[in-house]
């Protein structure tokens, strides 16, 4: 027989008699979750008339047990398809319309409680409500899910807050965890404009109280959700076009359209599981992706509701919106989210018929505007707050200790005054703390050091000399260079510009646009930049801090970092801050010192050397040397396999494919031995001597005494003494070795210097690097735990040997900034005042003309070498760029016969290459200047300081008209392009360009393409680009359109977002999001369990429901690794209900929560409270409950009944333990602490209360407190020093009576003190 009928629902009249509800619960394959939630459902302390359950074609033990509880004529079958608002739709059916005529109580004189607001919102009196003060039926439709539990006092307080609001038509609980009880889920929900499900709660906000007022909302979910029937019919029910999610949502706005309120009563509270949102079991109504048909849902929802002036906007937003978030989906690691998310919304914005549908559908059912309810919206903003805040507190959770977190109640608010002494201490306290760090205090020493020494270059002009030229003003200066077609550097040319100008332009865009800063930083900045990387690359190769800080500071202090500085060198600066972090990269792909080989270690290492390669390209090769000499040595090592190779060809095919074309380039010439800027002759020696160079010194002005470098080696040899750990000490010293070979090799390589063409030695700069990398490497290894090592063994030479390498080791860092301060870090490198060349030289090559300056200077050989410099002079990235020998030929050959003095080349010719000044550099050949100063068409400017300046007379322009007469007309251009308007003239004229010739160059007038000119057509008839120009004048374009420059920035552009996708760390999806969390201090709830008994939260990856997408993936992970996967079957486990005791023998320190059972098990006869009337009792009202049939929880006995202490030890409260929020009696301060005897102690469900078995002859039970210690409040997280102690009153006991009343008098259904609740808001009104 089952254990709710419809008659006995009618038998007695309950509170709020008026109120007539049917519940309909819908199931799905909630075997797991039924018996709580029939618990909670048949377990209300006011019960409900009529029940309905739709089992929607579930495959488990579900249909039985709906039928063993309500009856086979209370339970309807539908398909495995049917959505939730279908199911509800086929219940509401079923359920004839109740009068009061078919009641079996009379509800004659009850008066309805009159609206505290009086006529609402929209100027309707309350009687134009139903029921309102007429005192007649209303009925109600009260939603639930088979995974959510209401608590007995549930729909008693809906029922409450509905008899005191009428114009209510949906009232909604408060929603907590299935898992996490203490957990809020939604206190009342909102849309935001990107379709953000927004609740206002923080992540894993836990219930004080702190969101219990009654107040108006713009939705509330589906779970609990208590709807008038009269508004469920007029606006239909739920809209069929959002099957699963959102349903919600949409009907509650559309009920706020239709001039009804939506409310939210805290006071009653749902647990639920969410098990179809969290993948805890499939999706049969829709497609089995939860983000995807929540998206879709979401964009329905507002654009079928948003008002019809914003809809373009809100199609626009979510459109643009959508493509930010699938970006942030794939950064994130999570494809299949970006899938979703990408089908979901463009699913619904691409067929604008389904939403224009739904429009139409909700106009006739509107009569308020959104603007009446906009306060019930989040605040513009909201949501990037909301996301700003997630990524601050994701980041905080990361960088803080273990432990260090905690959890205070909202109840304190900030310390007393006299707590702020020791608050002020603790701070101090906490900044010594860090500044006491090795790392920290490295940091900060080494930036005084480098202030200190770098004294001289700090301040003044631009920063150049040595192989540095100088740079542009702006970040955007840089960019643009790196990313334009044509070079105009000398002849110009549309090679490859070098990826470094894009990156020390982006670094200068986030230093405020200046590319100086952003120079100044990776130059001089290096040596406390690559101190604080190598510290933090040395974490896992050895523990101690101590040792790391000392290995940093000798790493950031080689003599190759000096000289690096010293020289201008920023490519070899570079390489040693990025150095540290390669080297750990490539530790952990090839799975070595602890670390767990990844193929995210592979990309952010292959992401790291490419940084490097891009300022020196020689990286590349030693990365290269050194991979060939470790598979070698894995394969003897037994490591060798397919995904190690495979790892270190992606590690080293990353560089090259980022810096495609420019990569590919470094093939010709010399420029895989080359460095940024210039290489004069001087800041390298050739053939640097061996010992140097494994002293660390790689030549070169600005190094400091090799010497420093000998207590470096002396560590890193004593490291070769050590037993233990002798793997990692030859490895350190393999690089070293290999490094020193690749250093000796490079330093007797002589390369073209670009700019000038001269022949200069190879500088051994990064090969050093690599050599102090591994000494300090091996010296560190070496130097840990070296004291207790040494003192184990009997004194011999090795105690003295060990002190004396300890001292000279650890004054080598001193030593090494000892003596850098002493010579400084300028030398070659100096802040210059001006330009490359004088300033009226750079004011009159800028013009219109852009003119150029002819630079001649003699090599100590005795040639003359000529250098063509456009505007101011030459600057960063303008050497990496300069045509090829050959593409020089003509100016050469030029200049060769100009200088000859055979009179075969003239001052004229000069004008072909837009020739306006030549500069003479000191020490140049007299005979030159003689020579010079005798050239008709020339005039001597000036002579100051060795430099001898001429101007050439007639026109000089880079673009100019040739007439037929011979005349020479120049045109306005720009540094590269052309845009400008000429006038008429005759015909034959021709435009001459003074650029190379190439293919790629296009001219147009008016639009309309002009021809290329024949060689023999040109004005000087030997050089340049050259086209016919008509008789007619127009508009003049003259662009380079050759080369494919755009195609493979797009490329570089879309490979490195694929490379840094996967170099980042994934991202974990939230999926069960509500689980505990472990260690914080909290409780840890059990999770229901399918191999049987009680799961902690240690295995909640293996209490998953079999059927979800997400168990399988856990269970498939299990079986890869071996460890096999738990038996997803229910077991016969009873562990009952938070709201209603369990079994006997059920009762743990844990949460108690429901599991799946067989049929057999589970005895609902323990749970259902009885509904015979009680009799006798005039003018009850219906209210009361027999105690010898309900097995009392709360000890809730209706209306008018008596209660007493009974067996219970303490005085029974209204209502259910853990839901009383009224009553908090002030006890004032009591030694300083703060007491709180008078809370409800029983918390939010925290199984205060053992569970017990029903003693069917209706005695009430005690509940004795399991697992509460002397004098604490128990072990569920508040531990002795919980409500009971420490200064908040006296302890807890349980026969004595609670400080605040048990229960309210006996009051009228209906009048239910203390009550009002706080008014909601008014739609449009002001919250």
């Amino acid at each position: 027989m089952p254990l709710f009928t419809q008659q006995s629902a009618y038998a007695h009249a309950p509170a709020y008699p008026r109120h007539v509800v049917t519940a309909i619960l819908v199931a799905h394959d909630g075997a797991r979750w039924l018996p709580g939630t029939l618990t909670g459902l048949l377990g209300q302390e006011r019960p409900v008339q009529r029940v309905v359950a739709v089992d929607t074609g579930s495959t488990d033990a579900t249909p039985r047990l709906l039928e063993d509880a309500l009856g086979p004529t209370s339970v309807i079958r539908t398909d495995r398809t049917a959505t939730f608002g279908a199911a509800v739709a086929d219940a509401v059916r079923t359920v004839p319309v109740a009068d009061a005529a078919s009641l079996p109580y009379a509800v004659d004189g009850y008066v309805a409680a009159t609206d505290p607001y009086g006529p609402d919102s929209f100027g309707r009196p309350d009687e134009s409500y139903p029921g309102g003060r007429s005192g007649e039926l209303v009925e109600w439709l009260w939603l639930l899910h088979d995974d959510s539990e209401p608590a007995p006092d549930a729909l008693h307080l809906l029922l409450r807050a509905a008899d005191e609001l009428p114009s209510a038509g949906v009232l909604g609980p408060k929603v907590r965890s299935w898992y996490d009880r203490r957990r809020l889920l939604e206190v009342g929900t909102t849309i935001a404009r990107s379709g953000r499900r927004w609740t206002g709660l923080e992540r894993r906000e836990q219930d004080q109280g702190q969101h219990d007022a009654v107040r108006g909302v713009l939705a509330v979910g589906s779970a609990g959700l208590l709807v008038r029937r009269d508004v469920w019919e007029q606006l239909g029910g739920f809209d069929p076009r959002l099957p699963f999610g959102r349903d919600d949502t949409d009907f509650c706005w559309r009920t706020n359209a239709a001039g009804h309120r939506v409310v939210v009563v805290p006071e009653a509270v749902v647990l639920h599981a969410e098990a179809a949102t969290r993948e805890r079991r499939p999706i049969d109504c829709a497609a089995d992706h939860p983000h995807r048909v929540d998206r879709a849902g979401a964009v329905y929802t507002l654009l079928a509701n948003s008002p019809g002036k914003t809809l373009p906007l809100t199609w626009l937003r979510l459109f643009f919106g959508t493509i930010v978030r699938v970006l942030g989906y794939l950064v994130g690691k999570l494809p299949r989210m970006a899938l979703d998310e990408f089908i979901g919304v463009y699913s619904v914005l691409l067929r604008p018929y389904r939403f224009i549908s739904g429009r139409r559908a909700r106009a006739r059912t509107r009569v308020v505007d959104d603007a009446d309810f906009r306060d019930l919206f989040p605040p513009r903003g909201a949501s990037v707050r909301h996301a700003f805040d997630a990524l601050v507190g994701s980041i905080s959770r990361r960088v803080e200790p273990e432990g260090a977190r905690a959890r205070n109640s909202v109840l304190e608010s900030g310390p007393t005054s006299e707590d702020t002494d020791d608050l002020e201490v603790e701070n101090f306290a906490r900044l010594r703390a860090v500044v006491q760090r090795p790392g920290v205090a490295l940091a900060v020493l080494l930036l005084l050091v480098t202030l200190a020494a770098a004294r001289d270059i700090l301040t003044g002009g631009r920063l150049l000399g040595g192989a540095l030229l100088p740079v542009p003003d702006t970040a955007g200066d840089l960019i643009s260079r790196f990313t334009e077609t044509w070079h105009g550097v000398g002849l110009g040319g549309d090679s490859a510009a070098p990826p470094y100008l894009a990156i020390v332009g982006a670094l200068g865009v986030v230093l405020f646009g200046s590319a100086g800063t952003a120079v100044s930083v990776l130059l001089i900045g290096s040596v406390p930049l690559a101190g604080i990387t190598a510290y933090l690359s040395a974490r896992k190769l050895v523990a101690s801090s101590l040792v790391r800080a000392w290995g940093a500071a000798v790493y950031a202090l080689l003599p190759v970092a000096t000289g690096a500085v010293a020289q201008g060198r920023i490519g070899t600066a570079v390489v040693l801050i990025v150095a540290p972090i390669v080297a750990r990269g490539a530790v952990q792909v090839a799975g070595l010192g602890g670390l767990n080989a990844s193929w995210r270690a592979a990309w952010g290492t292959g992401l790291a050397l490419a940084v490097a390669v891009a300022f020196v390209p020689l990286s590349w090769v030693i990365a290269v040397v050194l991979a060939v000499a470790a598979l070698p040595a894995a394969y003897f090592a037994g490591t060798l396999g397919k995904g190690l190779v495979a790892r270190v060809l992606i590690m080293l095919a990353v560089p090259i494919a980022l810096l495609v074309p420019w990569s590919l380039e470094l093939l010709s010439g010399d420029r895989l031995l080359l460095e940024p800027g210039l290489a004069p002759e001087g800041l390298s020696e050739r053939g640097a001597h061996p010992v140097g160079l494994m002293l660390l010194d790689p030549g070169g002005p600005g190094t400091i005494t090799m010497f420093v470098g000998i207590g470096l080696l002396l560590a890193a040899l004593a490291a070769l003494l050590r037993d233990s750990r002798r793997r990692a000490v030859l490895t350190a010293w393999a690089v070293a070795a290999i490094g020193l070979v690749v250093a000796i090799v490079v330093s007797r390589i002589e390369v073209t210097a670009p700019a000038d063409g001269s022949a200069v030695a190879a500088w051994p700069g990064v090969a050093t690097i690599v050599v102090g990398l591994g000494y300090v490497a091996a010296a560190m290894v070496g130097a840990e735990d070296a004291r207790a090592r040494v003192t184990a063994i009997s004194f011999g030479w090795r105690q003295p040997a060990a002190v004396v390498v300890a001292v000279i080791a650890a004054v080598t860092p001193l030593a090494a900034a000892g003596a850098w301060l002493w010579q400084g870090a300028s030398g070659p490198l100096d802040r210059q005042g001006g330009p490359y060349l004088p300033a009226f030289i750079a004011s009159d090559n800028t013009n219109s003309d852009r003119a150029r300056t002819l630079v001649l200077r003699t090599d100590p050989a005795g040639a003359v070498t000529a250098t063509l410099v456009r505007g101011s002079g030459i600057y960063l990235g303008d050497a990496d760029v300069a045509p090829e020998p050959d593409d020089h030929k003509a100016l050469d050959e030029y200049v060769a016969a100009f200088l000859s003095g055979t009179g075969s080349a003239d001052a004229h010719g000069l004008a072909a290459f837009a020739i306006r000044y030549i500069l003479v550099q000191p020490s140049s050949d007299p005979a030159v200047i003689t020579r010079l100063d005798g050239t008709p068409g020339l005039l001597r400017k000036s002579a100051e300081n060795g430099t001898t300046l001429w101007r050439v007379e007639g026109v000089t322009a880079r673009v100019s008209i040739t007439q037929p007469d011979g005349t020479s007309v120049p045109v306005a251009s720009g540094p590269d392009d052309v845009a400008t308007r000429i006038d008429p003239g005759p015909e034959g004229r021709i435009l001459n360009l003074a650029e190379r010739p190439d293919a790629g160059w296009r001219a147009t007038l008016d639009g309309r393409p002009l021809k290329s000119a024949p060689a023999a057509a040109r004005g000087d008839g030997t050089w340049g680009q050259a086209f016919q120009l008509p008789a007619s004048g127009g508009r003049l374009a003259v662009t380079y359109e050759g080369g494919s420059r755009n195609v493979w920035l797009i490329a570089q552009g879309v490979l490195l977002l694929v490379v840094v996708v996967l170099a980042l760390p994934a991202r974990r999806r939230g999926t069960d999001d509500d689980l505990p969390e472990t260690g914080t201090g909290r409780r840890a709830a059990g999770i229901p369990a399918q191999g049987g008994g009680e799961a902690g939260v240690s295995e909640v990856s293996a209490t998953l429901p079999g059927g979800g997408r997400r168990a399988r993936r856990v269970r498939a992970a299990a079986e890869a690794e071996g460890t096999g996967a738990p038996d997803p079957t229910p077991t016969g486990t009873d562990t009952g209900s938070l709201f209603v005791p369990a079994s006997p023998g059920t009762a743990t320190a844990t949460e108690p929560e429901p599991a799946a059972a067989p049929d057999d098990d589970w005895d609902l006869a323990r749970y259902a409270r009885g509904f015979q009337p009680r009799e006798g009792i005039p003018g009850d009202g219906g209210g009361g409950y027999p105690e010898d049939a309900v097995p009392q929880q709360g000890g809730y006995a209706g209306p008018g009944a008596d209660h007493d202490t009974g067996s219970y030890g303490y005085e029974q409260p209204a209502y259910a333990p853990g839901y009383e929020q009224s009553g908090y009696p002030q006890q004032g301060y009591q030694d300083g602490g703060y007491d709180q005897s008078g809370y409800e102690q029983s918390g939010y469900g925290q199984g205060a209360y053992p569970q017990q078995a029903y003693d069917p002859s209706g005695a009430p039970q005690a509940y004795p407190d399991p697992g509460r210690e002397p004098g604490g409040y128990g072990p569920d997280g508040y531990g002795a020093e919980g409500y009971g102690q420490a200064g908040y009153g006296p302890p807890y006991d349980p026969n004595t009576p609670p400080p605040y009343p048990a229960s309210p008098p006996d009051q009228a259904p209906g009048d239910d003190d203390p009550w009002p609740p706080q008014q909601p808001p008014r739609p449009g009104g002001t919250r």
